[in-house]
């Protein structure tokens, strides 16, 4: 509840606090700096004063995983914090402030019992409903059940979902559907493949200049998984500085990356297969 004074605002220091005094210095350092537009205020000095920050607060408010004086804090989560815990000890009684007495009173500004019988005569007409609780209650009852029932008689087929004595009843359609078997997903690995080839793949394979070919196609034949640079320049029959530029020029382009140290692979599932498709042999270069 927002308290609303009849004369002045209190200063921070107006928060009294029985068992964790360290609690006043915080609503003051955000009074201090409620102009800052900083996301993290540095201390003077590091606090040890913070032992009221909750567990689940810590981290947020200070950055920090484990507690110890801090140097630093995070001025928007220091204030939201701090007002979470005012806003808690003030419903325990943990903390008062002073001159609540001279606050308004929300009491005032409700209604008499009259007024709110007028406007509750007139919300009633206007809305359609009664102010009646139990007329109400039932209303309502009858018109969702009249809903249900035109839902169900609206879908005459459906005999998984019925309304029974008011209440739906859902019970396990006993037709089985389609089964997915492994025939199905051979052809649709095929067919899926055959469009990687025609597009995905084909795009990338001709970007390559034939040294490229070349390399990708020794490196494919090693299988899958991440293969040692000096063993893909010996499958292609070169060296390891020759194949080099090669390499550097592959990872450039985006065909293939280094997991590791003198480790290479390809970036792209599958296209090591594909390199063996078209081309089942690697002609010799020089």
């Amino acid at each position: 509840m927002t308290l609303t004074p009849k004369s002045k605002r209190p200063s921070w220091s107006s928060f009294r606090r029985s068992d964790k005094q360290h609690l006043r210095t915080s609503p003051r350092s955000c009074s201090e700096n409620e102009t800052s537009s900083a996301e993290w205020l540095f201390l003077s000095e590091a606090w040890n004063d913070l032992d009221w920050v909750p567990d689940t607060w810590w981290r947020l408010v200070t950055g920090e995983v484990k507690r110890q004086p801090v140097e630093r804090v995070h001025r928007r989560f220091l204030e939201l914090c701090v007002f979470t815990q005012m806003m808690w000890d003030l419903k325990s009684g943990d903390t008062a402030i002073e001159g609540s007495r001279e606050y308004a009173d929300y009491r005032d500004q409700l209604i008499s019992e009259d007024e709110a019988a007028k406007m509750t005569a007139a919300y009633e007409q206007e809305a359609g409903i009664s102010s009646d609780a139990q007329r109400f209650v039932s209303e309502r009852r009858q018109w969702l059940t009249s809903i249900t029932q035109q839902t169900d008689r609206s879908s005459p087929e459906n005999v998984a979902l019925r309304i029974e004595n008011g209440e739906p009843v859902l019970t396990k359609l006993l037709t089985p559907g389609p089964t997915i078997g492994l025939e199905d997903v051979q052809n649709a690995t095929t067919l899926a493949i055959r469009k990687l080839d025609e597009s995905f793949f084909r795009v990338r394979f001709d970007r390559l200049t034939p040294r490229e070919k070349d390399y990708l196609r020794a490196m494919a034949r090693l299988g899958s998984g991440h293969q040692r640079s000096g063993e893909i320049a010996e499958s292609a029959g070169l060296t390891v500085q020759t194949v080099a530029p090669v390499r550097n020029s592959l990872i450039k382009k985006g065909m293939i990356y280094s997991p590791a140290h003198g480790d290479t692979a390809f970036t792209v599932p599958l296209f090591g297969s594909f390199l063996l498709r078209v081309m089942p042999s690697t002609p010799s270069r020089t």
